[in-house]
């Protein structure tokens, strides 16, 4: 049973890993030209 719990938990923190990174990279292409200087954009591209 604490494995079971255990999945759900990192299920849950992975999901929300996955769309914090999604809504950055939204961000990032809102802000076009701004985005692009950054040096962790152009690392990303």
């Amino acid at each position: 049973m604490p494995t079971f719990h255990f999945n759900r938990v990192s299920e849950s923190v992975f999901e929300s890993l996955v769309r914090s990174l999604h809504e950055v990279r939204e961000r990032e292409k809102e802000n076009g030209r701004a985005a692009l200087r950054t040096p962790f954009s152009t690392r990303v591209i």
